[in-house]
Parts: C-alpha cells; structure tokens; sequence
C-alpha cells in the first residue's frame, strides 16, 4: 500500500510518513486514510509540525514513532475498559501518579507518543492550527505566558517563537515531562524559559503574579479537583488576559479521570467557573466527522478562548 502522491510534495512529512510506516506497519492502512482527501492548507500545517517534531527528536525518530504504536495500543485498552464500564478506569489523581505520572520510563513513551499524535491525530493536528491562528494573535505586547501541564512541550513553540512575548514559563508536576520541555526549546535555540516543577493548587497567586497568557491543554481530563483548577486559573489570569483550554471529551486514556460527555459541556463547565468564552473549535477524532462522533460518544477535542467573565 502506496501514500497518497500529494505527501511527496512535503519533504519533512514524507520522511516522517516513510519511518512511520517502516517502524510500524500494521499501522500502515490507518496512516494511509490519515493523509488521503487532507487538503493542500492541512498538509502545510502537517508539513510544519514535520519540521518542528524533526528537531524535536533529533536521532530518536524511530523510538518515537515505536512509542506512537505504543500510546495507540495502551488508549485502545482504555478504549474497550471505556465501551464495557461508560467511564474512565481511573477516579483519583493518587491512582493516576502511582500509576503513570511517577514512573519516568512509562511517561518517557507517553510523551513521545502524544508528540506524534501531532501529525497522526487530526484532531490533536488541528487544535493545534487553532491555536496558533486564533489564540496567538490575539495577545498584547510584551504579554507575559504560562503553559500548565507541558506534556511534550510543542504548545510552547508558537510563544517562545513570538517576539511580542514577553517572558515565557512553564509549570509541570513530572520531572520528566518539565526536563523534556526543556530539552525540546533547547533544541529550537530558546533558552530563556522558566521551567518549574509547580503543582498548581499550589501555587501562591500573590507570589506568581499574573499572566496574561495561559494554556490549559489537556489537563482537565486528568483532574480530581477541576473546578478547583479553573478557579485557581482565573486567580493567576491577568484582567485583559486570555485562556486557552484544550479538553477531550469521550477520550479514555490511562490517566484520565475527569469525565464529560460533550464539546459544549466542555465550554458550560468554564463558563460556570467566572470564565467568558469568546471562540471555540471543536474537533472530532480522525475519520469521524462531528456528527458521526457525538452520535457514537467518540473522542472530539473541545477547543476553546475565554477570558474573566466582566
């Protein structure tokens, strides 16, 4: 089975592609739909998350794409426990950090594998596009940016890359997922990036200051307390800031534990807690369409703006 011959036009996602496939081939039919009907804009955006994952794993393409099989086959389990039970395996975050979050080998895999997922999930691939075009622009001069939760740290790129920003800092309760952030921007020449194992419950606002940039991607889902979350967000959100916030709904994961069932229950959930939502993109995952995803409970990524409810 061939690619389709528009890829060969993107010389970083086709090498990308080729030791995909190579390394894994039972995936090879999946990541051939993947690319077939992808528009020519979409395969711009792939071809440059290309580039950006290339420096990111430098000579250790082959592990990544081997930890991308590896994270596919770890959610279809989470998959078949989600289909049996209608909900998460786990309900604590203790369950989530004795089983995943303190083991660094298992997390080293995780984080590999969710940087893939970058070109290999449409959905993860255009949330991604939404929040360069649609969240960046949108902030001041000299604003000052925070991601919580880094994971594989490519959401820090369109900020550290931005020369409005005006500082850059990360907060992670991993070791290996903040060690990795800071391996990633070294890679791309950035440097100038306070990288902090932070839990952010506690975290004192009156010593952090605020922020008038905040990333919340992919986090909720894996909260106990969320509400507690989004409340401590708004207390570092500066008056004029923006939040973005990035949640699965239906997207059974082995350290998932906040469970809701639709985009908009998604946007309900911030609005509630003193948020006001001003943009939203909702993606299903790939080779569903929206319709088709809520009408079997499949994984769509809620994708949302907010700022402080006035």
């Amino acid at each position: 089975m061939s690619a389709p011959a528009a890829i060969r036009n993107y010389p970083n996602l086709s090498l990308v592609y080729d030791r995909q496939v190579a390394r894994t081939p039972s995936y090879e039919t999946s990541l051939v739909k993947r690319m077939t009907d992808v528009s020519p804009a979409e395969m711009e955006i792939l071809e440059r998350h290309a580039v950006q994952i290339l420096k990111l794993v430098g000579n250790e393409l082959d592990e990544y794409c081997d930890d991308y099989q590896w994270i596919c086959e770890i959610v279809l389990q989470e998959e078949l426990e989600f289909r049996r039970n209608g909900r998460y395996r786990l309900s604590s975050f203790q369950e989530a950090y004795e089983q995943v979050y303190s083991n660094a080998e298992l997390m080293r895999h995780y984080m590999n594998g969710l940087l893939m997922t970058q070109l290999w999930w449409s959905n993860h691939t255009n949330v991604f596009d939404y929040f360069e075009k649609s969240f960046i622009p949108r902030l001041k001069q000299g604003y000052r940016h925070l991601e919580i939760g880094t994971g594989h740290g490519m959401y820090m790129f369109p900020p550290a890359l931005d020369p409005r920003c005006g500082s850059l800092t990360a907060w992670d309760i991993s070791e290996q997922s903040a060690s990795a952030t800071i391996e990633s921007l070294r890679r791309i020449g950035v440097t100038n990036v306070n990288v902090v194992l932070q839990d952010m419950f506690a975290a004192d606002p009156a010593k952090v200051g605020n922020f008038d940039s905040i990333v919340f991607s992919e986090v909720l889902e894996h909260l106990e307390k969320p509400s507690d979350a989004l409340k401590q967000l708004r207390n570092v959100l500066s008056d004029e800031g923006f939040l973005f916030v990035h949640m699965p709904v239906n997207s059974p994961a082995p350290d998932h534990i906040f469970l809701l069932r639709s985009p908009e229950a998604v946007v309900d959930f911030v609005k509630e807690h003193g948020f006001e939502v001003v943009d939203t993109r909702f993606e299903p995952q790939t080779g569903m369409t929206l319709e088709a995803a809520r009408a079997k409970n499949k994984t769509i990524s809620a994708a949302l703006i907010a700022r402080k409810s006035r």
